[in-house]
């Protein structure tokens, strides 16, 4: 009986793999396995190239706040691994700034950076996505010159825009 299960569960993962002998089975799966990780190191080229055409447009959205270059986006649709592909593509295309960066996703993610010049000013990522987070319901913490956090409440995010600058030290 159990000889018969395992010959059946055999079987229907040959028909699913769409190999025609148990010989045939593990070639199937590592040629998957490959498949999986060139499609894997694709996305990640792609997702590189979103960020840095993203940024590009991101750029003109800086405003001087004090004595910095501030930006702080709601960008709904991106996840926490799009927000640090963005990030790294705008942190290599400005200085001396406070960057916030908010997306969408099961809960709302936060990404803050902070420029060597700026964090000498007194600002501080872990403090600042710790404020927006909790503002939006959640926790963050992290680096003084890079943190993360998220929040769950999405209605608080029009008034974040506003009264984010209040939450930046």
């Amino acid at each position: 009986e159990l000889m018969r299960k395992k010959n059946e569960i055999l079987r229907q993962v040959n028909n699913q793999l769409g190999s025609s002998s148990n010989g045939e089975l593990l070639t199937r799966v590592k040629s998957l396995q490959n498949e999986k990780d060139t499609l894997r190191k694709e996305n990640e080229v792609l997702k590189t190239r979103v960020a840095n055409a993203l940024s590009d447009s991101l750029l003109a959205k800086f405003e001087t706040y004090e004595d910095i270059n501030l930006l702080v986006s709601y960008l709904p649709g991106q996840k926490r691994d799009d927000l640090v592909h963005l990030s790294d593509a705008l942190k290599q295309k400005k200085d001396n700034f406070v960057m916030i960066l908010v997306g969408e996703d099961n809960n709302i993610p936060v990404l803050v950076n902070v420029s060597k010049d700026a964090l000498a000013k007194g600002y501080n990522a872990s403090n600042i996505a710790k404020n927006v987070a909790s503002y939006l319901g959640g926790s963050g913490g992290g680096r003084p010159d890079s943190a993360s956090g998220a929040g769950r409440n999405k209605d608080k995010l029009p008034s974040l825009l506003k009264d984010v600058k209040g939450l930046l030290k």
